[in-house]
């Protein structure tokens, strides 16, 4: 039998409610056994998830994270090789890797310049969480942009919490209006820190809203699941 355990960032207390609805509801659209395992704190972690699962002799690992960094690529083999070989397991690809994820992302690209259609826009830029560790989320978000611009002729440059083109540099010197959309999952804890840091430092500068009120998440889960056999 075949099981899948979505691979969640944070603790199971400070799941989003809109996110965790969209889990529950993909969830049901498999008829094997799914269960919420979390990277972080005791409650359902990746391990207990594991357990719960026991029976399955086989487990695919579905991560809901966007990006490939060291959660993904040194954490979670880790904790799974303590519980099962890996050759009992199959870990799909983060998110982004997804094909409805640029196209997702346009769409709310798409809507942000309708909105803000009557603006002289300087530049979009993609907002994403970043890596010190690992070139290929930055290489990924970059060519996004690539094509982004190139689709709607307009200029856009990538941004990222940590590692390389930290906000607070790509920020620092920004002229005209400007648009960043957050490439995460909420609205939450590090959207709201740069976006009260872009507001002390910069002017006419709009932050979007995240993926959150979108069906984004489900969305892409979905995608990961069904190639599941």
């Amino acid at each position: 039998m075949q099981g899948i355990i979505y691979v969640i960032h944070g603790r199971l207390e400070c799941l989003n409610k809109e996110m965790e609805a969209q889990l529950i509801k993909v969830s049901q659209e498999t008829p094997m056994p799914v269960r919420f395992g979390f990277l972080e704190g005791e409650k359902q972690s990746v391990e207990e998830a594991m357990k719960q699962l026991a029976d399955c002799n086989h487990l695919t690992f579905i991560p809901v994270l966007l990006y490939s960094a060291t959660h993904y690529r040194w954490d979670l083999p880790k904790r799974i090789e303590k519980i099962r070989p890996l050759n009992q397991v199959t870990i799909l690809e983060p998110l982004a890797h997804t094909k409805i994820y640029p196209q997702l992302v346009k769409e709310m690209v798409k809507e942000a310049l309708d909105n803000y259609a009557h603006k002289d826009i300087n530049c979009l830029y993609l907002l994403a969480h970043g890596t010190g560790h690992f070139t290929e989320p930055l290489e990924q978000l970059t060519t996004l942009a690539k094509e982004i611009s190139h689709q709607f002729a307009i200029e856009v440059q990538t941004a990222n919490w940590v590692g390389k083109r930290k906000y607070t540099e790509v920020f620092e010197h920004v002229e005209g209006f400007n648009l960043v959309l957050p490439l995460f999952f909420t609205n939450g804890r590090i959207v709201n820190v740069i976006t009260q840091w872009i507001k002390e430092h910069t002017s006419d500068v709009v932050v979007l809203s995240s993926f959150e009120h979108t069906q984004a998440v489900y969305q892409m889960v979905l995608e990961e699941q069904e190639s599941v056999k």
